[in-house]
């Protein structure tokens, strides 16, 4: 029988950036975790649970990581790809590359549906941007239109028509407690794909 005993353990926080509009702080167990250490795996699972109970967001970094390095590579950039003439599986081919997605990896079969569907609405251009460890993709369907989705860990689809550029920097958990103007989120359930058509056609209004 294991025994568990309560810690204590303090969550730092640290101012990253603040404007007019918003305050970016990061949150840090204040505690340097060794991986060679007995009990390691238990205390990262620990800390991992208390961040995200208390926060709702983790990751796990180097502790000889600053809070400014480690803000650059939370950073999302996104790198357009042109769709053009190209064949629907030379796409895909390209962007599961992207997303690490081996042949063999279970998850392959899952996201090249869901890049076919988008691909089947015909966008002007592919996004790919990374974050951290997360990878994600979108389909830019005009200047204020475009739908993303976190392909690996993702269990919906955003579809973004209001200052895009600044929502897709926001996390799942900011979106999801703001007021929710600018998208529509699609979880990916039966009929996920109606949904998308409808939402794009009906944002893009060419009746295609």
């Amino acid at each position: 029988m294991e025994h568990l005993y309560g810690q204590q353990i303090v969550i730092a926080m640290e101012e990253v950036s603040s404007n007019d509009d918003q305050v970016t702080i990061a949150f840090r167990v204040d505690r340097v975790l060794d991986r060679t250490a007995a009990g390691h795996d238990a205390d990262l699972l620990f800390a991992l649970c208390l961040l995200q109970e208390n926060v709702g967001a983790v990751d796990v970094v180097a502790c000889t990581t600053s809070t400014d390095e480690w803000a650059r590579a939370m950073a999302l950039d996104w790198e357009f790809l042109p769709v053009g003439t190209r064949e629907t599986d030379a796409v895909i081919s390209e962007l599961t590359r992207r997303l690490r997605l081996s042949r063999d990896d279970p998850r392959r079969e899952g996201v090249e549906a869901r890049l076919e569907a988008l691909l089947a609405l015909r966008p002007e251009r592919m996004l790919y941007g990374t974050s951290g460890f997360q990878r994600y993709v979108g389909a830019q369907f005009a200047p204020d239109l475009v739908v993303f989705e976190n392909a690996r860990y993702g269990n919906a689809i955003y579809v973004m028509f209001e200052d895009w550029e600044e929502l897709s920097k926001r996390s799942r958990v900011d979106l999801l407690a703001g007021s929710g103007r600018g998208f529509e989120r699609i979880t990916h359930r039966r009929g996920w794909e109606s949904q998308l058509r409808h939402a794009v056609r009906t944002r893009r209004n060419d009746g295609t």
